[in-house]
């Protein structure tokens, strides 16, 4: 019984592989396509809809300050985001989408959930409503 649950584990672990990385790749075409990086995204995801400190940015996206700081700026030239005083620190800046940072990222999330939706369109509602599930619980498991 344990072998047989190893063997449907180690079969789980390379299809997931193998999903998240074919998923990965769709996903960087799709931003690639409207000129934007993998990293560019990400940082836009983590600012939508907040400010951040690029500190703060930083240790989220488990990146050096100096790395975070080519993207920021990268980001600034594209008019993509601004960088404000910290009211509570005068020394800190705060990151946050300009307006058009907002449209691109809803732009590039609305063609990343259509991919997704894509994927998932062959299976029923029950079959949707059981993955969600087991997503969260998996989810609950690595933050406990």
């Amino acid at each position: 019984m344990a072998r047989a649950k190893t063997d449907k584990l180690q079969e789980l672990s390379e299809r997931f592989r193998t999903f998240s990385r074919d998923l990965k790749k769709e996903f960087g075409q799709i931003i690639s396509q409207e000129g934007y990086t993998m990293n560019e995204f990400i940082v836009l995801r983590n600012l939508f809809p907040n400010r951040l400190r690029s500190a703060d940015l930083a240790r989220e996206l488990d990146v050096s300050p100096a790395y975070i700081t080519v993207l920021i700026e990268k980001l600034r030239a594209k008019g993509l985001l601004d960088a404000i005083r910290n009211e509570g620190d005068r020394r800190a800046w705060d990151l946050e989408l300009t307006s058009a940072g907002k449209k691109i990222f809803q732009k590039l999330d609305s063609k990343i959930t259509d991919c997704v939706s894509e994927r998932f369109q062959m299976l029923d509602a029950a079959e949707i409503e059981s993955l969600n599930k087991m997503m969260i619980r998996l989810s609950e498991r690595k933050d406990s």
